[in-house]
């Protein structure tokens, strides 16, 4: 793409302030989104700075980048509540089921349940084991909560009745979208299904850190802003019970344990 719109024959030395100002308008003048533009800057910036280490690039990027571009990115918040799950499951074969329901069970991303299938279940110690890609912790082994149990189940059942491995799901993101028009619930993508337990767990009280262990996270960080966010009437019980939790006296002087 950057080759495309700054010309093949654009040397390095030529890229300065003014062309990637006129690639930005370029780009959005294709209609792309501000955040598929941020993308590509990054990628802009990667390449001027390896070409700056290796001599072939004089100008420091920081000052031919724009600073502090906005993506004007608002975080999605869709999740489906269990009526919603269960009109969705409606709607979809026994295979499809399968996936659906191993996302909600185990908070996998959609590039961990291309490996899935149902070896990763142990019932023994309530475990999957989630073949995530994206980093060390994503590869990861999550705990069978209770709350998430019928679907670890429901999962692991159609896994074992259609082979070792999860189907293939091509079309995934059309697919789910005519199911749920189907069902009358709102549109979910599999990181909206993903969303659904964090959010689910966050509602139950659940800290931040816990459930970003459970999806991978390294911290409670994204939890918080995205996917276990609590609002309205779930954010006023949570204070409420956070208000009412009984308090420990102080022991005075002297007082014996």
């Amino acid at each position: 793409m950057l080759t495309r719109v700054l010309g093949e024959e654009t040397m390095l030395a030529e890229i300065d302030a003014r062309a990637v100002d006129k690639l930005i308008a370029k780009r959005l003048g294709e209609g792309v989104t501000r955040h598929t533009v941020s993308k590509e800057l990054g990628a802009l910036r990667s390449v001027l700075r390896h070409a700056r280490r290796r001599g072939e690039f004089d100008t420091d990027p920081a000052a031919v980048l724009p600073e502090n571009w906005e993506t004007g990115y608002v975080p999605r918040k869709r999740f489906h509540t269990r009526p919603q799950l269960d009109a969705l499951f409606g709607e979809l074969t026994p295979k499809r089921q399968a996936i659906v329901a191993y996302i909600v069970a185990s908070g996998a991303e959609w590039a961990a349940v291309q490996n899935a299938g149902r070896a990763d279940f142990d019932w023994r110690k309530r475990e999957i084991k989630v073949h995530g890609t994206k980093n060390r912790r994503r590869a990861r082994v999550v705990p069978i909560l209770p709350v998430l149990e019928e679907y670890a189940k429901l999962a692991h059942k159609l896994a074992n009745a259609q082979g070792p491995a999860f189907a293939s799901w091509i079309n995934v993101r059309r697919d789910l979208a005519a199911a749920c028009h189907r069902a009358g619930v709102p549109r979910v993508s599999p990181h909206d299904l993903r969303r659904t337990p964090s959010t689910w767990l966050r509602e139950m009280g659940a800290p931040p850190h816990m459930i970003g262990s459970f999806l991978g996270h390294a911290d409670g960080r994204m939890v918080e802003r995205i996917y276990g966010r609590i609002e309205g009437a779930q954010l006023g019980k949570a204070i409420e019970d956070t208000i009412k939790a009984p308090r420990k006296k102080p022991r005075k002087k002297g007082q014996r344990k």
